[in-house]
């Protein structure tokens, strides 16, 4: 709203977080009158990652699906890690609960700029509209934590595994900074990827966790990592 009223911005482009109530948001922006007198809504976005997909339709069916009926256009990223039927089924699947969006594969996220920033036609109305109204209907949310530990990892492979395969599998994303023995190596993960970060960080270790019903999984999750790392400290000794 103050954005709007101080520099009258052709557009305005809001990124949420991946794991963002995007029915919320929409909702919060239509119930706006200070906005919605001022401007009106164009095209949403999601982006999907193809190689997760299976995991993310699995374990958290209410929040992909959310997104996917609130967007005109779902950009299937990650190409590389599926096989092309995997992504006529990704397609097919998209279209399903939502006929009316344009389904684009990229690679690296990059879609042509054409696809995404060209005007809307008079009469468009975004599907994020439709979905702001189903409050209802809203998935549940999800929970977060940091796992902190001053404790070394001599063993990335082994503690990388043990964090993708942690208990409940309901486990969205992982990113952090693990203290090995060399230095800190920054992490991030989703369901069944974990990729260790080149980008130079310090400091113990600190992964922050997001999923859902993680509150009351705190403690368990966060003595497994410990036991992992304290283990290794027995095996250098």
């Amino acid at each position: 709203r103050k954005l709007l009223t101080a520099t009258k911005p052709s557009s305005i482009f809001v990124e949420t977080s991946g794991v963002a109530d995007i029915g919320k948001i929409g909702a919060s922006l239509c119930e706006d009158q200070g906005v919605m007198s001022q401007a009106t809504m164009g095209r949403s976005i999601a982006v999907v990652d193809a190689g997760a997909f299976r995991l993310h339709e699995r374990h958290f069916p209410e929040q992909l699906w959310a997104q996917v009926e609130a967007a005109d256009i779902v950009a299937v990223n990650k190409t590389d890690k599926a096989m092309e039927s995997d992504l006529n089924e990704i397609r097919r699947k998209i279209l399903k609960r939502q006929p009316n969006a344009r389904v684009l594969f990229c690679y690296m996220g990059q879609v042509r700029r054409r696809e995404v920033f060209e005007p809307v036609p008079e009469d468009f109305r975004s599907a994020l509209l439709d979905v702001a109204g189903r409050q209802d209907t809203a998935p549940a949310d999800f929970e977060s934590f940091i796992y902190r530990s001053d404790l070394i990892c001599f063993d990335r492979a082994a503690f990388g595994h043990l964090l993708l395969n942690l208990p409940g599998k309901r486990i969205a994303r992982f990113k952090g900074v693990v203290r090995s023995y060399d230095r800190s190596h920054g992490l991030n993960g989703i369901p069944g990827q974990l990729d260790w970060e080149n980008q130079t960080v310090g400091g113990p270790t600190r992964i922050a966790f997001i999923g859902l019903g993680l509150t009351e999984r705190r403690d368990t999750i966060s003595g497994l990592l410990d036991e992992a790392l304290l283990a290794q400290q027995e095996d250098r000794r």
